[in-house]
């Protein structure tokens, strides 16, 4: 990572932005930041890990975020711009980090970004959680081991060069993050063991709890089952042969019952045929009715056709009969308006004519002398324009001479002015040296007040000096005191914080291990209730199934004697007396009959219902029997498991629990016996009888002083961490004041060497003043005293003849511009005098041709004061005249027409009248033919039908009027709904008897012969329902058996598992109890340690050789100890303790290094800067040599090294200086700068 730029505003110190170019710092490898205490030089740093990381490495507990904002503002912002190159190219980033406090002091992340900026800008993250992830993927370092690597506390790894014993382990385990191979990893291989023993316990008692589940028993239940199975195969192949039985049977029936079914609905639906016959005949009507209406319509519609024919014939009549009326009015009034038109009109003609010849003259004459006046006064426009073009010729060539006469005269005036170029030139000379000299003596006078000056600040440092180490021995005091008192709390095991949370730790487990047995005294109380509660019932079962089992064999042996009697009885009752008995075989003398065959079969029966009704109990109390076993099992294996647990771990902690209280007494220092009675409760069995309250007591007590020792450890933490502030404010102000000193004393050496330095520089410019005062007075004498004031007047000079050039140069130019107008006005003036001619002649022409029309026309002016007006008057009353006679004419000619066409339409509806009456006599007869022909098919067909009498009336008539007739025909006609309703009923009754017909004629067709009567069929019924019931009971059986034998497998894969489980846990135990063994008592941290040591060690020797030119080597002894190789004294090896102070520094800055490059293997690119924050102040100069010349060595172009200090000679001795300024209160926050050389 190659830091480039960071810009820091509100964070820490620095309240205003300030900027830094880690890249002009870094141009020469090494850089210094330098500042005083407190002025921010750790912020820089600060500020980096705040923006990758969003904490700083000096904040150890990671305290409130409001204590990085400057107490002057909300707001901290922190922008920082890094490089990562890779193999291919450079990728440059850019973050910004800000942080506000709200009203309530609270700190919330006002914005994080990650942006890339190279080779393409673009957004990665503006998340926190995102943010993260994309630094620690680009980064690849943890916060950790990121200021591990950026910041090398030197003195940190100097006193590391030479630790020994657990305070190196102690330090070794921290820098290389080798806690969790340590206890971590000692106290996870304990847990682990007793989890596989655990484990190991729990898989015994499932395994326990499978007793009796063998492959024997798994066998035997398969074999039952493929017994049953064979039985449900052969029960199926009856109930299939069953089936097919029923099932024709079944079929054989429901014919029959669907054919008789079917006849009695037939039957009823033919008791309607009656009323369906009637409404076809109705329906017949409507269609003979249907195909006779539209010859009725027909009919009826010529009928109305002759009215109307009838009623226009009348009037167009009486229409004709006053047209000719009016005909004979209007041609009259025509013929006098004829006459009077001919003749008046034939006047007003010829008068129109003789006007328009007339009007064409007059217009001719009033044009051209329209066009005279406009001619003419175009000419007078002329006339004026070519006289101002006159005068404005006149005007340039004035011009052109005034501008000539002003060019002559500005050129005569430059001709007198001309300036002396030489003397110019010598002028200037002379006023530099008369510049240099007056500045050499002000110079010369600076030098003199500044050596007074300088006088009165040494012996005034002098004094400062004396007070300083006064402060220094104040310091020193009390930084002694302090050390003191931090050396007093160290002494308390509760300081180191391992311990204490080692010991907080142990007595939280005791606490817990108490609540525990708590838990268990009470489990073992509840197991105990319920084992007796279970126990008592238990028993009473027992006997319940002790007395049913004696009852149970009491009717077992009455059934035998029963059975043994009924024997004898059968044998008996076919003997006669004098036969010999075939039991005895004696001579049967008398005989007896014990018992009858009846009372036999009653009471046998009735002791087999009570034998099975006992077993049956018997079985369920056996279950229950079963489980009351099982579960008192269970509750002993709980007892045995919680005492076990509790004995184990006991015997594993008892010894050890003794030590940490008699250790925790100590540390407490207690006056009473509360963990003496502690520790009696966690020696007691949980079996013992141990009281809730006095558990109750000690969780209390217990937690109290968990509280107690917590308080304790972090009021010593607290007292130390005040302690450890205080002392390192004491040594910063030690420090400082051994800086102040440092800087007073180089000050006061500066002032003395600037005091040597202005003597030889006030002689140094008593020569140079000496030396142009006689350059001045020998070779620039003829200048003059004052050889400005002369230069000033030829510089004025020489700015006025520029301005005359110009305005020669403007004159030149106007002349040649008026030269142009000029040219162009004479060629204006000719062409003005060409179109002024022309015009002239032209007028004289028009005024000719206008007299000659004045005169033809003033005779006729003095009759008529405007032909066009009377022109327009006369054609007016003509076309009036012509108006009323052709209007007239229009009338006579129109109405001429009317009559003539009123004649034609009378004429045509006569004609169409009599059509029309031929017409209707064909219709009726048409009509009246059907209709009779109609009349006798119906009549005919009723004869011949079984229909009432009545309705044959209805067709007797057979001469009617046609109004009777058409009447009659409507009334056939039926309305749609009824005639729909009829159709419908018509069609569901035929429907029916078709369906009906086709239905039973199809049951009839497959039913055959065969009938079954109602008991054959109840017979084959009740068979299949045995069979069924039958199967469905070998079904259960194999059911339930097939259950147990999946049970029983399931169980046995369960063991089998099981089996494998503890193989597995018991070689994992072993392996676990080996490595407990192998690795306690921190062996392995302490392995990995020196492992990761001498890979450091190797590197540091490298590096070492090469800072030191070959002259020492860094090694590693078998117990971890460093050793130097000292090539200087033949390669024999050192002890570090050996070492002066430069040589340790460079040491440990070999290892420092070393360290930082091994940790930056995690990264995933290299770190190109580190900074070295050590307190230099301690140094001589000589030994500040010694650093320098390592650190030059130490850097390339690749690897940047930055100094913090505040120490004058680094200062001066480093190329490249970050100067931080401290805040001054009313003036703003810390400042930076940049210095070279």
């Amino acid at each position: 990572m190659r830091p480039i730029k960071i810009k820091i505003r509100g964070f820490n110190s620095f309240l205003e932005e300030q900027e830094i170019d880690f890249e002009k710092l870094g141009k020469l490898g090494i850089f210094g930041i330098f500042g005083p205490t407190g002025s921010g030089k750790s912020s820089i740093l600060d500020a980096i890990t705040f923006a990758l990381y969003g904490k700083i490495a000096r904040d150890s507990s990671n305290s409130a975020k409001e204590q990085y904002i400057n107490i002057n503002t909300d707001t901290a912002r922190v922008i920082f711009e890094f490089g990562i190159k890779s193999t291919n190219e450079e990728k440059v980033y850019r973050i910004v980090r800000e942080i506000k406090k709200d009203a309530n002091k609270k700190t919330t992340t006002k914005q994080v970004k990650l942006i890339m900026l190279l080779p393409k800008e673009e957004v990665l993250a503006e998340k926190e959680i995102e943010f993260r992830l994309a630094v620690g993927t680009i980064i690849g370092l943890e916060y950790d081991d990121f200021i591990k690597t950026v910041v090398l506390p030197q003195g940190g790894f100097n006193d590391f060069l030479k630790m020994e014993g657990r305070d190196r382990r102690v330090i070794l385990e921290r820098l290389f993050n080798l806690e969790k191979y340590g206890d971590v990893l000692e106290k996870k291989i304990k847990n682990r063991v007793q989890q596989y023993e655990r484990e190991d316990e729990r898989i015994s008692g499932g395994l326990a709890s499978y007793e009796g589940i063998t492959n024997e028993a798994f066998n035997e239940v398969d074999k039952k089952l493929n017994e049953y199975i064979k039985k449900l195969e052969n029960i199926k192949i009856k109930k299939e042969n069953s089936d097919i039985k029923l099932e024709l049977n079944k079929n054989i029936y429901e014919r029959q019952l669907k054919i008789d079914e079917l006849k009695l609905k037939l039957e009823e639906r033919y008791k309607s045929e009656a009323f369906i016959k009637e409404c076809k005949e109705k329906i017949e009507r409507d269609r003979y009715s249907e195909l006779m209406l539209p010859l009725v319509s027909d009919y009826e519609n010529s009928l109305d056709e002759k009215i109307k024919i009838s009623d226009e014939l009348n009037d167009v009549n009486k229409g004709y009969k006053k047209l000719l009326a009016d005909k004979e009015k209007i041609e009259k009034l025509y013929r006098q308006n004829e006459e009077k038109f001919n003749i008046e009109g034939k006047m007003l003609s010829e008068k129109i004519i003789k006007l328009r010849t007339l009007t064409g003259d007059w217009d001719e004459y009033i044009k051209r002398k329209a066009e005279f006046d406009v001619h003419k006064s175009k000419y007078k426009q002329l006339d004026i324009e070519h006289t101002l073009n006159l005068k404005q010729q006149s005007e340039v060539y004035r011009q052109i001479e005034e501008q000539k006469m002003i060019l002559y005269t500005e050129k005569e005036y430059l001709k007198k002015h001309e300036i002396d170029i030489e003397l110019r030139q010598r002028l200037i000379k002379a006023c530099e040296f008369s510049n240099r000299l007056e500045a050499l003596e002000e110079s010369f006078s600076k030098l003199n007040t500044s050596d007074d000056e300088i006088h009165k600040l040494i012996s005034e440092l002098k004094g400062i000096i004396n007070t300083t180490n006064d402060s220094l021995n104040q310091v020193s005091d009390k930084i002694n005191a302090v050390k003191a008192a931090e050396d007093d709390l160290k002494n308390n095991i509760l300081s180191d914080s391992g311990a204490a949370r080692t010991m907080i730790l142990k007595y939280k487990n005791l606490y817990e291990y108490i609540i525990k047995k708590g838990k268990a005294v009470n489990s073992l109380k509840n197991i105990n209730t319920e084992f007796y509660s279970i126990n008592n019932d238990y028993i009473k079962l027992c006997s319940q199934f002790e007395a049913k089992t004696l009852k149970l064999d009491n009717l077992k042996a009455l059934k035998e004697k029963l059975i043994k009697s009924e024997g004898l009885f059968n044998i008996s009752r076919d003997l006669k007396r004098g036969d010999i008995c075939p039991v005895c075989g004696n001579v049967i003398k008398d005989i007896k009959h014990k018992t009858q065959h009846g009372d036999f079969n009653y009471k046998i029966s009735s002791i087999e219902k009570n034998i099975k009704f006992i077993q049956e109990a018997l079985k369920q109390e056996l279950q229950k029997k079963s489980g009351f076993e099982g579960k008192i099992a269970v509750l002993n294996e709980r007892k045995e498991k919680i005492i076990a647990e509790d004995n184990s771990f006991k015997l594993n902690e008892s010894e050890a629990i003794y030590n940490f209280i008699q250790r925790l007494k100590s540390v407490l220092r207690y006056g009473r016996n509360e963990l003496d009675e502690v520790f009696e409760v966690f020696k007691a069995g949980v079996s013992d009888n141990i009281n809730n309250d006095t558990i109750k007591h000690i969780e209390n007590f217990i937690l109290n002083d968990i509280i107690r020792l917590e308080n304790t450890a972090e009021d010593i933490n607290r007292q130390l961490h005040e302690n450890q502030k205080k002392h390192e404010n004491l040594l910063e102000q030690k420090h400082e004041i051994s800086s102040n000193l440092s800087v007073y004393t180089a000050k006061i050496k500066i002032y003395e060497d600037t005091a040597k330095n202005n003597i030889n520089l006030k002689q140094s410019l008593k020569n140079d003043i000496d030396e142009v005062k006689n350059t001045l007075y020998t070779v620039y004498n003829d200048c003059g005293n004052n050889p400005g004031a002369r230069l000033d007047i030829i510089l004025k000079s020489e700015n006025i003849n520029k301005k005359i050039k110009i305005k020669i140069e403007e004159c030149e130019k106007c002349i040649q511009d008026l030269e142009e107008v000029r040219y162009k006005n004479e060629s204006k003036l000719k062409s003005s005098e060409i179109t002024k001619k022309e015009y002239e002649t032209m007028l004289k022409e028009e005024s000719r041709n206008t007299r000659l029309l004045e005169k033809k026309f003033l005779e006729i002016m003095e009759q008529l004061k405007s032909p066009a007006d009377e022109l327009e008057y006369t054609t007016k009353q003509y076309s009036e005249l012509e108006y009323r006679f052709n209007s007239l004419k229009g009338d006579f000619e129109r109405i001429s027409e009317k009559s003539i066409e009123a004649e034609k339409n009378s004429e045509i509806l006569e004609k169409k009248a009599a059509y029309i009456d031929n017409i209707l006599e064909d219709k009726k007869s048409k009509l009246i033919e059907i209709f009779n022909k109609y009349n006798e098919d119906q009549y005919k067909t009723a004869e011949g039908s079984s229909i009432k009498t009545d309705s044959k009336e209805l067709y007797s008539d057979k001469t009617m009027c046609m109004e009777a007739i058409i009447l009659k025909i409507k009334k056939s006609k039926l309305e749609n709904n009824i005639k729909a309703e009829l159709l419908a009923k018509i069609n569901d009754y035929e429907e029916d008897i078709r369906q009906l017909n086709g239905a039973l004629n199809e049951f009839q067709k497959y039913a055959g012969s065969k009938r079954v009567s109602l008991e054959e069929y109840k017979a084959v019924e009740d068979e299949n329902s045995n069979i069924n019931d039958d199967l469905n009971s070998i079904q259960e059986e194999v059911i339930a058996i097939r259950e147990k034998r999946s049970e029983i497998l399931l169980k046995l894969e369960k063991i089998e598992e099981l089996l494998r489980k503890k193989e597995a846990v018991s070689k994992n135990l072993s392996i676990a109890r080996e490595l407990k063994n192998t690795v306690g008592a921190r062996k392995f941290a302490e392995f990995m340690a020196l492992k990761q040591l001498d890979y450091i060690a190797s590197a540091a020797g490298e590096r070492l050789f090469e800072i030191s030119s070959g002259a020492y080597g860094l090694e590693t002894a078998e117990d971890g100890t460093f050793k130097i190789r000292d090539y200087k004294n033949g390669g024999r090896l050192r002890n570090v303790k050996t070492l002066s102070g430069g040589e340790s520094f460079v040491v440990s800055l070999s290892l420092a290094l070393s360290l930082s490059a091994h940790i930056q293997l995690k990264g995933s690119a290299p770190l190109e800067l580190f900074f070295l924050d050590e307190g230099f102040g301690t140094l001589d100069e000589e030994l500040l040599e010694v650093v320098m010349d390592s650190l030059e060595k130490v850097y390339n172009d690749r690897m940047k090294v930055g100094l913090i200090s505040h120490v004058e000679y680094l200062k001066q001795r480093v190329p490249v200086r970050l100067i931080v300024r401290a805040a001054v209160s009313g003036e703003g926050g810390s400042k930076v700068s940049i210095e070279y050389g």
